[in-house]
């Protein structure tokens, strides 16, 4: 494989995603025609673990700020084959699981009997892990992750950009679709699943961002450094405005 790409019609106006690779099979760089050109460049050790990845010029020689959220990131590996440091920042792991990383990045996770992450504490908040409300197209890289979120109409509601260990490299590029605060402490669950109520108001004054809305539509919720897609619909029960969120597109902002 060497290129995966999406369209409407003839065009391949959605995604256009194309790779090259070294004699192990790994990848060296990606082409995202979409994202103006920018070219992702991958190195590995002799082990074939990534040792370094960066938005790169047409020679992965050099750093290249071409396109949207480029980066430069540097890895490193313990004696068991962990990583321990990604871009400068250490990896822990314990709780009687040697792969299971319990911090990172100032956060923690926690696990059940099986190894499964079952909870994160990020900035204070605690958070479990559940499966997606909603109902999304989404079309995926070579990985399967989430690259872009297509909606009924065939346009591109939402495209992620993602470093090469997981993480949103700096949220997704959202188009069309509204962003609304919420406060993720005040979730709850009904017959249909988890969701978290949408205040009218804020401080008094009617939010503009609710104007026009539609029931079933796809929109970004967010609360501090997190944002997450979510489909919002009316409560039967009372009318209000309520968000059912797809966890698997959580995304941690930069500060």
């Amino acid at each position: 494989m060497t290129r995966i790409y999406a369209g409407t019609g003839a065009s391949t106006n959605l995604q256009d995603l194309n790779y090259t690779f070294d004699n192990g099979g790994n990848i060296k760089s990606l082409v995202d025609v979409i994202n103006s050109s920018q070219k992702q460049c991958y190195t590995y050790d002799k082990l074939d673990r990534l040792t370094s990845a960066f938005s790169g010029d047409a020679g992965c020689m050099a750093f290249s700020a071409t396109g949207i959220v480029s980066y430069n990131h540097t890895y490193a590996y313990d004696f068991i084959g962990n990583i321990s440091s990604n871009n400068g920042n250490a990896y822990t792991y314990g709780g009687g699981k040697p792969h299971a990383v319990t911090a990172a990045f100032g956060n923690t996770y926690g696990y059940d009997a099986d190894g499964n992450r079952v909870l994160g504490t990020v900035s204070g908040t605690t958070t479990g892990y559940a499966s997606n409300n909603g109902i999304l197209y989404n079309l995926g890289d070579q990985l399967g992750s989430t690259s872009v979120i297509v909606g009924q109409n065939g346009t591109a509601q939402a495209t992620n950009y993602y470093y090469p260990f997981g993480g949103n490299r700096g949220g997704a590029a959202i188009s069309n679709m509204k962003r609304i605060y919420v406060d993720f402490n005040s979730t709850q669950d009904d017959d249909l699943g988890v969701y978290v109520p949408v205040a009218e108001q804020i401080n008094g004054a009617p939010r503009a961002e609710l104007d026009n809305l539609a029931d079933g539509e796809l929109v970004v919720i967010f609360m501090k450094d997190v944002e997450m897609d979510a489909v919002i619909e009316r409560d039967p029960r009372n009318g209000f405005w309520i968000a059912r969120p797809n966890w698997s597109t959580k995304r941690f902002l930069p500060e």
